[in-house]
């Protein structure tokens, strides 16, 4: 924070730090814009330099972007940066102007680095400090998980390669349904 009403930020990813100007009108818009810089290692999608990030990429293909699963959601597409060979998800973000929401994909990153410093899993049942007998059953399996509000967690229970539940955090397995050789697995993510 700086003492100044001068209209200035700065974010810089490799301090993961963020500075503004404290006295200006504009200083918690500017302050959240330069916390994507610094804490998501966004690019600015105003006029300006361009990197490879989240959310600034070279290719042109929709099909092809870091941020495919979004294009035709909340007005993500693929939009030419700055007249450039460069292109950004959005056309209406903090990361483009102030007063802004963060789009769906800069909003994504944020979630995604929360993720990588901050484990969705608090603990599982049963734990792994032995094998599991074929013949106990039936047997409960559980998550406890870290859940963001709104839920958007994607839970997959495998057997086997074949998901046979979805979004639930715990099930029971009968002895029949675990057959020598067979893999059991659960795997969650950011996003349903």
């Amino acid at each position: 924070m700086v003492n100044t009403s001068f209209p200035a930020g700065s974010g810089n990813r490799r301090l993961k730090t963020a500075t503004y100007a404290a006295a200006n009108s504009n200083a918690l818009e500017t302050a959240l814009h330069e916390i994507g810089h610094g804490f998501a290692n966004l690019a600015d999608e105003y006029y300006g330099s361009a990197r490879e990030t989240f959310n600034m990429t070279q290719t042109s293909s929709p099909a092809m972007v870091r941020w495919k699963n979004w294009v035709g959601i909340n007005s993500v597409d693929v939009y030419q940066h700055a007249g450039r060979s460069w292109y950004r998800p959005h056309q209406n973000c903090k990361m483009r102007y102030l007063g802004r929401d963060f789009c769906s994909v800069c909003s994504e990153a944020i979630v995604e680095k929360i993720h990588s410093i901050t484990p969705a899993l608090n603990s599982f049942l049963p734990d792994n400090s032995s094998s599991i007998p074929i013949s106990a059953s039936p047997t409960e399996f559980e998550l406890d998980l870290v859940e963001p509000v709104p839920n958007t967690l994607k839970i997959d229970w495998v057997l086997n390669g074949v998901t046979i539940h979805k979004n639930v955090n715990s099930l029971v397995i009968n002895a029949s349904d675990l057959q020598g050789g067979q893999h059991f697995s659960c795997q969650y993510s950011g996003y349903r």
